[in-house]
């Protein structure tokens, strides 16, 4: 189950992002949706880039605190510290003082360009260091379950606590004002960070020797196996089909 919480934290986050962050940054903070949907766009590009050299850095970290560990811990303060930001421009003075009087100049307001900057920059670094915490933690997870049964145990409990997250991302938004969002995004941010660390102190990896042993062997039954699959057409029950 202390695998499991991490779940709850990341996937609140994740759907508070996509249910109201678009409308907050349109609505509230008036950057423009083409801003916004090109920020994506962009932060997605960089993350199919960053997601396998991650994943390669995690692979080959060796610590007295294990591969994974070390990088969940790091990687939850930094994603969450700039998610909580993400929904605190109107504390900086990004958001206009005056809804009733702003006018619209070839389609976009000047008085918050600096609002966009701040959402381009934010969203394209938490995006990012989201490979931080996720990509190890999905490897975690799959090296504490050896077996078949272990791994559906340990799975199911991770998708009922992604299930709360996910209703808790859509629905405590709706619960309070848009200039108070950033109390939900705070709110999400210390419980990512809380159930990361929980889930850190609390188990251990496998050694690195056993994970390293088992690679072994499992190149040796492959390099065993090839012959025998370039073998097998030329057997007679397969020349007599």
């Amino acid at each position: 189950m202390v695998a499991s919480l991490p779940y709850l934290g990341y996937y609140g986050m994740r759907y508070m992002r996509s249910s109201a962050m678009k409308f907050f940054y349109s609505d509230t903070v008036l950057v423009p949706l083409w801003w916004i949907a090109f920020t994506v766009v962009t932060a997605v590009a960089v993350d199919a880039l960053t997601d396998p050299l991650a994943g390669t850095i995690t692979d080959q970290c060796r610590s007295r605190w294990g591969r994974r560990r070390p990088f969940i811990a790091i990687g939850s303060i930094v994603s969450s510290l700039l998610f909580a930001l993400l929904w605190m421009p109107c504390l900086f003075g990004l958001c206009p003082a005056n809804y009733d009087n702003m006018q619209c100049v070839d389609g976009s307001f000047g008085t918050v360009d600096g609002a966009w900057i701040y959402f381009f920059i934010l969203y394209l670094l938490f995006y990012v260091s989201l490979d931080l915490v996720v990509v190890p933690l999905e490897a975690l997870s799959a090296e504490l379950s050896p077996t078949y049964s272990d791994r559906n145990c340990l799975f199911g409990v991770q998708q009922a606590f992604t299930v709360v997250g996910i209703a808790l991302g859509v629905l405590a938004p709706g619960l309070v004002y848009a200039n108070s969002y950033y109390l939900v995004g705070l709110g999400f941010a210390v419980l990512m960070i809380v159930f990361c660390w929980v889930m850190v102190a609390c188990l251990k990896e496998r050694s690195t020797a056993s994970s390293s042993a088992e690679v072994a062997d499992k190149a040796a039954q492959h390099d065993r196996l090839s012959p025998k699959v370039r073998q097998a057409p030329t057997h007679r029950c397969y020349r007599s089909n």
